[in-house]
């Protein structure tokens, strides 16, 4: 338990040494700093989400652990970061249940949220081998809702990943949404009319650009545990996975935040059964289908940003 507490203590550290680092000027950004500016408020959703409201085990007592950032304004911009945590009593935690969808999760022995994101996937590619934006958009979506079933742990995936989804379906929606039909429509469309490059709102093409990194994080996530044993660690497999991937495109400070969260994980057995209660080696051959499955969707949409050179969008 102490070393429970160690460790949101040292969050809360380094969260408000963050702030401290960014917090410079007033005003609105200056268009020379708007590329930090979008990143100072990603990172400012993921710091949310990654403290914000959730809750953690530690000795057979339940804890909340609540936290926020606030983007306030400045020439580049700074974060300001509040924090707490309180034990939740025996009577509060079925209302929790209720809250996340878990109540009666047990009165269905036979749950599976894994074939259901298979089909899903395998209807994102049309006959052409073009990838379909809408059911991109609708598998991504399906995708967090099933990060978000295991817990608030995978927070810094879903709460970003949702609102570029939220972006990519009004682009669709909008009077220009047939050229948004398919990604290589889209990236074709906004790199001729000059889109992409904009700074005012994010584009469709650079919106996508960070699914896509988070479903490459995914995709190896869903690989390596289906291919694991039973020796094997979820947190370790889960650090492992993010370290070599979407680490990369993060700064340090949610780096070591989405490193320490990843300790939460459940163990292996735990988390098969979140997945899909049936058999572990059909849940295994399950996980590894569906990494097999977005896999040619990652791979055709990894040839496009390389064709039209988006992948280092701002």
């Amino acid at each position: 338990m102490k070393r429970r507490l160690k460790m949101v203590i040292l969050v809360t550290a380094v969260l408000c040494l963050f702030f401290l680092w960014f917090g410079l000027g007033s005003g609105r950004p200056s268009s020379r700093k708007t590329a930090r500016w979008n990143m100072l408020q990603e990172t400012a959703d993921i710091i949310h989400s990654l403290g914000g409201k959730g809750h953690v085990h530690i000795n057979n007592k339940q804890y909340n652990i609540e936290g926020r950032a606030i983007m306030q304004g400045g020439d580049q911009g700074s974060i300001k970061v509040e924090a707490g945590w309180h034990e939740v009593k025996k009577d509060s935690q079925h209302d929790i249940k209720q809250q996340e969808g878990l109540a009666g999760e047990d009165d269905n022995p036979k749950q599976c949220y894994l074939s259901p994101l298979v089909n899903s996937f395998k209807n994102v590619m049309t006959n052409n081998g073009e990838v379909n934006t809408t059911t991109y958009a609708n598998s991504q979506s399906e995708l967090m809702k099933l990060l978000e079933m295991l817990g608030t742990v995978f927070s810094f995936v879903t709460s970003d990943a949702k609102s570029k989804i939220e972006i990519l379906e009004a682009y669709r929606a909008s009077e220009q949404g047939k050229h948004y039909a398919t990604i290589e429509s889209m990236l074709q469309y906004e790199k001729d009319t000059g889109i992409v490059l904009d700074n005012k709102k994010p584009s469709g093409a650079r919106t996508l650009l960070r699914l896509h990194r988070a479903l490459k994080f995914i995709m190896e996530f869903l690989n390596r545990m289906g291919k694991s044993t039973s020796d094997a660690k979820v947190s370790t497999l889960a650090y492992e996975c993010y370290h070599e991937t979407l680490a990369n495109y993060h700064v340090w400070i949610v780096r070591k935040a989405a490193g320490m969260a990843f300790y939460t994980l459940p163990t292996r057995k735990n988390f098969l059964e979140k997945l899909c209660k049936e058999e572990e080696d059909v849940v295994l051959g399950l996980v590894s289908e569906l990494a097999d499955t977005i896999l040619p969707v990652y791979e055709q949409t990894e040839e496009l940003y390389t064709k039209f050179d988006f992948h280092e969008l701002p």
